[in-house]
């Protein structure tokens, strides 16, 4: 009876880290939502601050990198617990138990953490990343950048 409580445990630790890694990503979505509205807002003004265009995607490249961070840890953790039940699992000795769970547990590499619904949470950061290095480059190398430059660097 201690192994069905052991195989719970894990069981409900793998579901609870596959909820922490997409409310992550759905905070980092709602997160970036409002920065990108914060940025356009701003380079639509006449004359818009030259420090409001380079501060906000670099607020954008840190908060992703790190709720990124975030999620590939939680995806190894995910992992890591998914390994641990399925040994679990591989040596109780209920045929039932075994079949019953087994059929979740087919594959044990990556392949099965991307199909198991993680693909979005490891391409949108990356997209909001390349998204916020574009709008970094274009202030830089906007007209604001220029007086910047023209004024402290004679």
């Amino acid at each position: 009876m201690m192994i069905d409580n052991v195989i719970m445990i894990l069981w409900n630790r793998r579901n609870h880290q596959d909820n922490l890694v997409h409310t992550r990503l759905n905070w980092l979505i709602a997160a970036q939502a409002f920065l990108i509205i914060a940025f356009f807002n701003a380079s639509g003004l006449d004359d818009p601050p030259w420090w409001v265009l380079l501060s906000i995607p670099i607020v954008g490249i840190l908060s992703t990198s790190l709720v990124y961070k975030s999620i590939l840890a939680g995806i190894a953790t995910y992992k890591d617990v998914r390994d641990k039940l399925h040994n679990v699992i591989e040596f109780h000795e209920s045929e039932q138990v075994k079949k019953e769970y087994s059929k979740t547990l087919l594959v044990r590499d990556w392949s099965e953490i991307i199909r198991g619904g993680f693909l979005p949470c490891l391409i949108v950061p990356c997209v909001f990343l390349a998204f916020w290095y574009f709008l970094f480059l274009w202030a830089v190398l906007s007209d604001g950048m220029s007086w910047f430059l023209s004024v402290y660097c004679p």
